[in-house]
């Protein structure tokens, strides 16, 4: 009925307002969070926020939900410390900072540094291999760029020559190469990678 369905509204949005509020430097959750936080079947969760997107209520992105208003509040001197570490990431290309390599540089509290990282990880604009080595995005999006070109001409390509395609060394090529797998640009057959 009507008065079920506005109930269910209700409760589903009364949830992302709890959810935003406990976990202001989230940019959402996924699906299975709210099926399993709310008891939901996902056919039924489907419909909801289906509706709920409709009208303006939620959005999706990244695959993540939250509050159609909802975003991510940095104060100015995290904003500030965020710059700083999209310079230093962007600035060494594919030659990555480690997460500590990060800290000690920007010199502030590990905390927030690793807390903008998680924001910026979320949001896909910085990417880390390893567990610890630090990528930007875009310099990401260059390489699959130089590696698409270099397959126009190239039937394989080994890890000395993408080391010289990339400027970087081993410590660096060999998950980048991982990497590139993993997100199907390329595939490895013995020491060569060929374009997928």
């Amino acid at each position: 009925t009507t008065e079920q369905l506005d109930s269910i509204l209700g409760s589903m949005i009364e949830y992302f307002e709890n959810f935003h509020n406990k976990y202001s430097y989230r940019s959402g959750m996924i699906k299975e969070e709210i099926m399993n936080s709310l008891s939901i079947k996902q056919d039924f969760l489907d419909v909801i926020l289906s509706y709920l997107i409709k009208n303006k209520q939620i959005k999706y992105s990244n695959n993540n939900w939250s509050k159609y208003d909802f975003s991510i509040k940095l104060s100015n001197n995290e904003i500030n410390i965020m710059n700083k570490i999209f310079k230093l990431v962007n600035d060494r290309k594919l030659n990555a900072l480690t997460i500590n390599e990060l800290i000690n540089l920007i010199n502030e509290d590990d905390k927030v540094i690793k807390k903008i990282l998680d924001i910026k990880v979320a949001e896909k604009s910085i990417i880390i291999l390893d567990a610890s080595l630090i990528f930007g995005k875009d310099n990401i999006d260059c390489l699959i760029k130089d590696i698409n070109d270099f397959f126009i001409s190239n039937d394989s390509l080994d890890i000395k020559h993408f080391k010289e395609l990339t400027g970087t060394t081993r410590k660096f090529a060999v998950p980048l190469l991982e990497y590139l797998d993993k997100i199907n640009i390329t595939y490895r057959i013995g020491n060569e990678r060929r374009l997928r």
